[in-house]
């Protein structure tokens, strides 16, 4: 009776081991298209909301256009879990939707936007200015990423 126990304790600590890692594992972003360029994100300010939601603020930061290479720096492409609010506070981002990926509208200091839970998005500093943004994201899932990598839509047409 003792070792059945034992074993019953030692399977559960292993299926909660497997969990958390599980959960580790998707609560990092992935690396489908990852931020490229230099853009880099800090974490601000993190808090649950009723207890089953993460409101999560970020700034994250866009180096401006290589004056040698001429390469931009950018978000990749990402969705988000809830609704998400952007402010442009220097520079300028062009934001890129997946579902019309060749025609992006330009954001500028003191302008914000909102990015959907629905929509695939790339950031895009095209110039030769760094650009910040701060983000505030909704409905996070507690202690899981704001950010969710997704695959480039296909290329725009020469």
């Amino acid at each position: 009776m003792h070792g059945r126990m034992t074993r019953s304790i030692m399977g559960a600590f292993t299926i909660a081991a497997l969990a958390a890692g599980l959960a580790v594992i998707t609560a990092i972003p992935g690396s489908a298209t990852p931020p490229t360029g230099g853009a880099s994100t800090t974490v601000l300010a993190r808090g649950t909301y009723n207890g089953n939601v993460d409101f999560v603020t970020v700034v994250n930061t866009f180096p401006g256009k290589d004056p040698t290479t001429g390469a931009v720096s950018s978000s990749g492409w990402h969705s988000h879990p809830g609704e998400t609010t952007v402010i442009v506070t220097s520079g300028a981002i062009t934001l890129f939707k997946g579902s019309d990926p060749c025609h992006g509208r330009t954001f500028s200091a003191g302008q914000a936007f909102t990015e959907e839970p629905t929509q695939t998005y790339n950031g895009v500093n095209m110039g030769s200015d760094p650009a910040v943004v701060y983000v505030t994201f909704q409905k996070v899932p507690v202690g899981g990423s704001p950010r969710i990598d997704q695959l480039a839509p296909a290329t725009c047409p020469s």
